[in-house]
């Protein structure tokens, strides 16, 4: 399991990293247009608009995501990550992780304005193009095996003015977790990794990165 880190401290990393100081409400980082495009999916997911105003750009955008998710029949303790950290604790296996909840939303905190606000609106695009949009199709190709479409719709979702998250969110951290990977690889034993498909297709994937290392990875 590589995303879901422990969750000690988990409400405390939030406080600090993802409200906005000073009093400064989300609705004063938007233009007049981009906060009535909010408030209007934020209502259409149940979200009262108020709620998101202390945030800051880049968490009232995961707060959107998660709704629309939860919204489609999305749970998140359904993904692969809940059902294996579950799956090893009834094992009595070790349960590591290549990054912690701090250092994911550290990459969040850490993004220039202008791409904190493009990565929020983004969300909001994606709810208003409805359930027949991107995560569908996502979910669609991975599951017919064809990762190739895969990557290419993936790749469509963080193009345009998203190239910075594009770098941190994915590109960036692939790299770490390959280094990661790679000094597990030379312990002894077996390790089951597990990794968001994101993470995994294309060239700059965890897996095309541990190919360029020499590694081979074949699929089952």
């Amino acid at each position: 399991d590589v995303t879901a880190a422990p969750r000690r401290g988990f409400r405390a990393t939030i406080m600090q990293l993802g409200r906005n100081a000073n009093f400064v409400t989300l609705s004063s980082l938007l233009g007049s247009r981009d906060t009535e495009r909010l408030a209007r999916v934020a209502e259409r997911l149940g979200i009262p608009p108020g709620q998101l105003e202390p945030l800051r750009p880049w968490l009232a955008s995961i707060r959107l995501s998660l709704n629309s998710m939860a919204a489609q029949g999305f749970e998140s303790r359904s993904g692969d990550d809940g059902i294996i950290a579950d799956m090893t604790r009834v094992a009595g296996k070790q349960l590591g992780y290549l990054e912690t909840v701090q250092e994911q939303f550290e990459i969040f905190a850490a993004l220039r304005p202008a791409a904190e606000k493009a990565f929020l609106m983004a969300a909001v695009a994606q709810v208003e193009e409805g359930p027949s949009g991107g995560l569908a199709e996502l979910v669609t190709a991975w599951s017919e095996g064809d990762t190739n479409r895969f990557d290419r719709q993936f790749q469509a979702t963080l193009s345009g003015d998203l190239p910075e998250l594009r770098n941190a969110l994915f590109i960036d951290r692939n790299r770490r977790w390959t280094q990661r990977i790679a000094r597990l690889m030379k312990g002894a034993g077996k390790a089951l990794i597990a990794a968001g498909a994101g993470h995994l297709a294309g060239d700059n994937g965890v897996v095309g990165f541990l190919r360029a290392k020499g590694y081979r990875v074949s699929r089952q």
